[in-house]
């Protein structure tokens, strides 16, 4: 069900070279850039009772699933409830995710943000197989109100591009994350071998209610 990832130290290593390439033609080179502090996406009460945490990546087709068919259950009978908060962390997998996790990020608006994340994730399969990949993602910040220029810098933003690598690093060194859509449930990383099983989780987290 989850998509496989690299792990460990050589995969940040490796992202951190991408990064430095991709912002070639800016003078200070992107390991001396320092991060920024990555805010979480977070869904529902902040003091509700039980804390999800899930991990995901732009690109991997089982995280656009999660997003598509389970987010839904999840607001109706959780999070809407006040029973569960949702914490949605980026944990990047290559330059192309990256692009998409520096747009999302490119407001000040909380939902606008929450509505970006479940835009690409919805037409991930038309944006990750387009032939201007670049232009495809920009044109759907651009349909929800971020101008063209707005995408751009935030895209070349290596300060958040760092802070986002570091922020995977936290969770790859905390929770041992070696694929995604990887969930945490009240500090736990669970297991689980389908979307039947994780709301049976889920609901166990909440005293069965």
């Amino acid at each position: 069900m989850k998509a496989f990832v690299k792990s460990g130290l050589g995969m940040f290593g490796y992202i951190l070279v991408s990064l430095a390439a991709s912002a070639a033609d800016e003078a200070v080179p992107a390991t001396e850039v320092v991060p920024i502090e990555i805010e979480d996406i977070i869904y529902g009460d902040p003091n509700a009772p039980v804390e999800v945490i899930e991990y995901a990546s732009f690109t991997c087709p089982h995280c656009a699933h999660f997003s598509v068919e389970m987010m839904p259950y999840l607001k109706e009978n959780f999070i809407s409830t006040g029973k569960v908060k949702l914490v949605f962390r980026n944990f990047i997998r290559d330059r192309l995710d990256m692009a998409v996790a520096t747009t999302v990020r490119c407001t000040d608006n909380k939902e606008l943000t929450k509505e970006l994340v479940e835009a690409y994730f919805a037409e991930q399969s038309d944006w990750a197989t387009a032939e201007n990949q670049a232009a495809a993602i920009t044109s759907i910040a651009y349909l929800h109100g971020i101008s063209l220029a707005k995408v751009n810098e935030c895209m070349a933003d290596g300060a958040m591009m760092q802070g986002l690598v570091k922020k995977m690093k936290e969770g790859h060194d905390t929770y041992d994350i070696s694929s995604v859509p990887a969930i945490i449930i009240n500090g736990t990383k669970v297991a689980f071998k389908d979307y039947d099983d994780l709301k049976e989780k889920i609901t166990l987290a909440t005293g069965g209610n």
